[in-house]
Parts: structure tokens; sequence; C-alpha cells
């Protein structure tokens, strides 16, 4: 597993990792985040409270017997070989067209955590969007 786009933003390590996903489960995982039940709960920080956006919970040992998790583990332990890292939270946003999102920080400094994103969907075009920004 090589990481892509290894770089460090305001101290902090940001990699990417292409090709986790088994391209034969990408169907059954996109299928089954489709028919999730989505609510509009998820808020950016508390200043923008009353801006939410549709986002479904995963139950973390649901996640952990989904295709991805094994493989994100063994990324996250090359990208931080020294922190025994385990999952507490796990949920899928969903953004449409003309929903507000707002800059945001996952983890508090120094708190030794470390936040994964994935990116998963059968087809996608660079015409859509859809990009995380980091910012120093």
């Amino acid at each position: 597993m090589k990481f892509s786009h290894d770089i460090q933003i305001d101290g902090k390590r940001v990699c990417a990792v292409d090709g986790l996903l088994s391209i034969e489960h990408l169907p059954m995982l996109t299928q089954a985040l489709h028919r999730s039940g989505y609510t509009r709960s998820e808020v950016a920080r508390p200043d923008t409270a009353q801006y939410r956006h549709w986002a479904t919970e995963i139950d973390p040992k649901a996640c952990q017997q989904m295709p991805i998790y094994a493989p994100a583990m063994q990324a996250l332990a090359l990208f931080s070989p020294q922190a025994s890292l385990r999952l507490y939270r796990s949920y899928v946003n969903v953004a449409h067209f003309g929903d507000m999102l707002f800059t945001h920080t996952d983890c508090l400094p120094d708190a030794g955590e470390v936040t994964a994103l994935w990116y998963i969907s059968e087809s996608w075009d660079p015409e859509w969007g859809g990009e995380t920004m980091f910012y120093d």
C-alpha cells in the first residue's frame, strides 16, 4: 500500500490512498449506502447549527464488518504506526446541490485522533464537485 499526495498542512500529515476497496465490493457497498436512512441532522460547527446536512450513522460494530474496514485500518496503521487507533464513530454525509456546507475541524489539537475519509462511488464526474479542502 502506498500513500499518494502525502503532505503536511500546518504541521499535520494529510495523505490519500486509492484502491482500498476491491472493485467487486463497490456495487454492494454503494447500494447499501443508497438504501440507508439519512436525516438532516449533521452540523459543521455550533455557530452554523441552523444549516444541517444529510447524514446516516453507521454503528461501529457494523462498520467493522464492512469490506473497507480492514484495509482502512491497515492504511491507518501505516499512516500512524505509533498510535493505537480505534473506531468510535462512522457516518456518511450526503451533500445535494444548494446545501450549505461549512469549514470545520474534526479533531481537537493534540487529541491524538485521526479522521479517515472514504469516498465511495461507482462513477464520478469532476463536474459534480465534492472537493475536500484542507486549510493551513
